[in-house]
């Protein structure tokens, strides 16, 4: 992929990207979008305000430099990110692009000549790694299309249902415009919204949890209302608002690796955070369903018990199902949260479980960065944890 030399001077940038990795990305960004402002259409514009797209790049960048000499170790991450560009549309002509202007930040922060040595090993370690990411992307492209039911770009459904699942979070049941077959879905997986709001100059873009079973001719999205008239949730609020009965929303096709284990019957942990419940619900849902015998454990976090959405729909399930156990935990308001209370309450459920027991965590950065090393504390193996953040992927 590339030369001995630069995968050396590649990893020698490590403490530079460490210290200067969020500054390169957000001039990064600052010169994309002011000389392809089209490209607002692909990202989402609340992630890039709060700076968190720029810390997830960084973050990227870090993390590429790190594992050179060993990139199989990327390998997941690689998925991921593929999973998310094929969702937005990413194309092989937006990596050259990318490319320019990422080079452009590294020259300018690093205050570095154009011929410089870590500019042009950066360069053929970034174009190196745009041709892995490039076929990647191609193979979803091909398997999202060509799959039974399945489509390319965008496609339109129809809101046939509004459910409301708590005082914040909405259902919003959604079949297929043109009335033709959907594909399957692995539980845990996602779909991507485009939405225009009326005179806004560019689509918004967001990723919702399908949040249910798969059942044929109808996807369900749960969607938490955020701040009202911020850009934080612009594009809840208006979904919660302003969407009705019989209008259309765009999606393309169900994409993501956060997917349930379906081929054993392994005991299953499901740990939420707060609207992480949203895929995890999908995999009670398909377990519940499919393997009503497997043994599952699911401790959600909310404020109150009145914060909890899908109560009924998960007393119903573990009714059909054999050895379920669900249990509510309340934070508090944000000012009253005692982490360390929250945390042995899942300890004591987690030295219950049996060694083979796999672990899915869902919700926001700290709470599964704190849940996964309680794990590890606990014993736990990496490779039987699969986890899900709700933050910006590059």
């Amino acid at each position: 992929m590339i030369s001995k030399k630069n995968q050396t001077i590649v990893y020698e940038t490590v403490p530079v990207l460490e210290e200067k990795g969020v500054a390169i990305t957000t001039a990064f960004y600052k010169q994309l979008f002011s000389n392809h402002p089209e490209l607002w259409n692909v990202f989402n514009h609340r992630n890039q305000e709060e700076g968190k797209q720029q810390k997830a790049l960084a973050h990227a960048l870090l993390l590429a430099a790190k594992h050179i000499q060993h990139l199989d170790q990327l390998t997941p991450v690689v998925q991921q990110i593929a999973h998310k560009h094929r969702s937005v549309e990413v194309k092989r002509e937006h990596y050259p692009v990318v490319g320019y202007y990422l080079l452009q930040a590294m020259r300018e922060v690093l205050e570095l000549p154009e011929d410089h040595p870590v500019l042009l090993a950066w360069k053929e370690y970034y174009y190196a790694l745009a041709d892995v990411f490039i076929t990647a992307e191609q193979q979803l492209y091909k398997e999202a299309a060509e799959q039974s039911g399945g489509w390319e770009g965008e496609r339109a459904f129809t809101v046939t249902s509004i459910v409301e699942e708590n005082a914040t979070m909405k259902s919003l049941y959604l079949s297929p415009a043109d009335g033709k077959e959907i594909p399957l879905f692995e539980p845990g997986q996602y779909v991507t919204l485009y939405h225009r709001i009326p005179e806004e100059p560019y689509t918004h873009i967001r990723h919702y949890s399908l949040s249910n079973a798969y059942q044929p001719g109808v996807y369900r999205i749960t969607v938490r209302k955020e701040g009202e008239g911020t850009t934080r949730g612009k594009v809840s609020h208006y979904l919660h608002n302003h969407i009705t009965l019989g209008d259309q929303l765009s999606l393309t096709a169900p994409a993501g690796t956060f997917t349930l284990n379906r081929g054993d019957k392994n005991p299953v942990v499901l740990l939420a955070g707060g609207s992480g419940i949203t895929p995890l619900i999908s995999m009670m849902n398909t377990i519940a369903n499919e393997t009503p015998k497997r043994s599952v454990k699911l401790l959600t976090v909310n404020r109150s018990k009145f914060d909890h959405p899908f109560m009924e729909e998960l007393e119903q399930l573990t009714e059909k199902m054999e050895d379920t156990h669900v249990q509510y935990i309340p934070s508090g308001s944000a000012a009253e949260v005692n982490r360390d209370d929250i945390q042995q309450l899942i300890i004591e459920q987690i030295r219950m479980c049996a060694e083979n027991t796999e672990y899915y965590i869902s919700g926001p950065e700290t709470f599964v960065t704190d849940l996964m090393h309680v794990l590890e504390k606990q014993g736990v193996s990496a490779e039987s944890i699969k986890t899900e953040v709700f933050n910006p992927t590059v």
